[in-house]
């Protein structure tokens, strides 16, 4: 997870512990320990403070995260299996709200403060919840992705009466995102990625099958250079590939020494972060003699890269 303008900028999970970092470079700041249990899919609040993550059991935690605290100051249990998707809402400065789903295939809307689950669905899938994203222009809006191959968008003004769209991506989906405009979606699944026009019923725009084996993984990132932002996918085949959605072409295709899992890119675009199914995290720093990114075909389009395992 990363925290757009705020410190602490970085949160990953990896055991029973989430690492939160700070800094450009980046440099761990802390470790959270979450009551040991495997810990999945931190998420900041919009103002940095606040970091919540689930965990194997289905218990959802919320810490401080801008500063060392004893323990966790909420905890949410709606779950009954591992919860792979919290999520805080992007837009308008929601701080008391919070969107969890897991392999128990329920959704849950929380009020943060009470403990108190606002609305919840059982079964909002046929299978489990492994994908999720908040709308960037509503903070009512939520996306969910499955194993059962269906994406599914909710309001949260009208959540317990049933998704507000749905549609299949074809494909076990792993991630799912929204694109800054809040009116595309990318999904990711199998070794494909799509984006759809979610304000038009759910049309398909794109499909883009530039990796080999499943994407894990999807991130928007800023290039330092332009200031354009790029869709970024991560595989199991070891790849991150960068791709621009405004002129539908691949433009970066940089290579790292493990299977992927994850991928995030800092909010001004100098750091791209990625972790490994092994554990690692490698921080990938650009240099200042920047390839153009134009020139397409190579391993690294984007630059020299300097790998850091954290």
């Amino acid at each position: 997870a990363v925290a757009d303008g705020a410190s602490p900028t970085l949160a990953a999970s990896w055991s029973t512990s989430l690492h939160v970092f700070s800094g450009d470079p980046l440099e761990k700041l802390r470790r959270i320990s979450v009551a040991g249990d495997l810990a999945f899919s931190p998420s900041f609040r919009c103002d940095g403070a606040l970091l919540a993550a689930g965990d194997k059991k289905g218990v959802v935690r919320v810490f401080r995260a801008d500063k060392a605290a004893a323990g966790a100051l909420r905890t949410l249990r709606a779950h009954a299996a591992e919860t792979r998707v919290v999520r805080y809402p992007v837009a308008g400065g929601d701080k008391i709200h919070l969107l969890t789903a897991g392999d128990d295939a329920l959704l849950a809307y929380w009020d943060v403060p009470s403990e108190t689950p606002i609305f919840s669905v059982p079964a909002a899938h046929r299978d489990y919840i492994r994908g999720g994203a908040a709308s960037p222009a509503d903070p009512n809006i939520f996306a969910t992705g499955s194993y059962d191959r269906s994406v599914k968008l909710w309001d949260a003004r009208t959540g317990n009466t049933g998704p507000s769209l749905s549609f299949s991506h074809g494909e076990l989906v792993e991630s799912v995102l929204f694109l800054p405009s809040g009116g595309l979606l990318a999904t990711a699944g199998g070794n494909v990625v799509k984006i759809w026009d979610v304000i038009g019923g759910g049309c398909l725009l794109h499909s883009v099958e530039s990796h080999v084996k499943t994407v894990m993984d999807l991130a928007l990132g800023k290039m330092a250079s332009t200031g354009e932002t790029r869709l970024l996918s991560a595989g199991i085949d070891g790849y991150v590939k960068s791709f621009d959605f405004g002129k539908l072409k691949m433009t970066h295709s940089l290579r790292y020494p493990q299977p992927l899992l994850s991928v995030a890119c800092s909010p001004c675009g100098s750091v791209v972060v990625a972790g490994s199914a092994k554990g690692n995290i490698y921080m990938g720093n650009r240099k200042k003699k920047a390839v153009d990114e134009e020139e397409e075909g190579r391993k690294s389009v984007g630059g020299e890269i300097d790998w850091v395992s954290l």
